[in-house]
């Protein structure tokens, strides 16, 4: 059972160390009963005042989903980005307004990480991950910048 004070205190750690503020815009693609959707990036902008965006799933988010005009960031398992980068309409699509992307539940190889990051250069990494018993409280930011 998790106690409304670890709530509170993995939310304020998550805004922390995952750089969140209430400017932000965040885009949720993955089911709200995982826990690190609802507990590390979903709660956290209802905690900050943040504006969320919730889609129906994540590769409609890389196949043309139009966030041109807002900074936004977006959270996704290692798989889904891969996937996303493997999408025939990622090289097409405007995602120069992505600013923030977060990535957990399985490690992520290094490899797409460099892919990432040359595909990708205005996006800032980070890799969350934790166990759902400790509120998942554990990250750490990945990439400098």
């Amino acid at each position: 059972m998790l106690s409304s004070r670890s709530l509170i205190a993995q939310y304020v750690s998550c805004a922390i160390d995952g750089g969140m503020s209430g400017d932000d815009v965040e885009v949720h693609a993955l089911p709200m009963y995982h826990c690190a959707q609802l507990d590390c990036f979903f709660s956290v902008d209802v905690y900050l005042g943040a504006t969320s965006h919730i889609l129906p799933g994540p590769i409609r988010h890389a196949a043309g989903h139009d966030r041109a005009r807002t900074r936004y960031q977006a959270v996704l398992p290692p798989t889904v980005w891969i996937s996303l980068l493997r999408h025939p309409d990622f090289d097409g699509t405007d995602l120069s307004s992505l600013r923030k992307g977060y990535y957990g539940a399985s490690p992520m190889p290094v490899e797409v990480l460099r892919e990432l990051q040359e595909r990708l250069p205005g996006v800032r990494l980070w890799n969350f991950y934790g166990q759902t018993e400790m509120a998942p409280v554990a990250q750490t930011d990945s990439a400098a910048g």
